[in-house]
């Protein structure tokens, strides 16, 4: 399943959700700016928020393992690195959606 839950000239922010039930994540902004930032951040909260009132307790993105500052970016919109799982050149991180 394919959900746009935000998309305008600032970004976008969609999630698919693969055929074992979890829900990967991805957002892109265009015009980063302290007020595009804190736009984002607050979209971020509400998607976490529907997640979770539909039972959903976590969101998953994969980026490359190498991307320092995409890392950093993930970082601040809660997510956290899964050691668990190592897969060449591929770095797993976590959010959950309990707010």
């Amino acid at each position: 399943m394919y959900e746009v839950f935000w998309s305008d000239e600032d970004g976008h922010l969609y999630f698919v959700t693969d055929k074992e039930g979890t829900v990967w994540a991805h957002a892109e902004i265009h015009n980063w700016s302290k007020s595009s930032y804190y736009k984002a951040k607050a979209i971020w909260l509400e998607a976490l928020e529907s997640f979770n009132k539909r039972g959903i307790e976590i969101v998953c993105v994969a980026i490359p393992d190498n991307d320092t500052k995409l890392k950093k970016f993930e970082k601040m919109f809660g997510f956290e690195e899964v050691e668990s799982i190592e897969i060449p050149n591929v770095k797993i991180m976590y959010c959950e959606t309990e707010v």
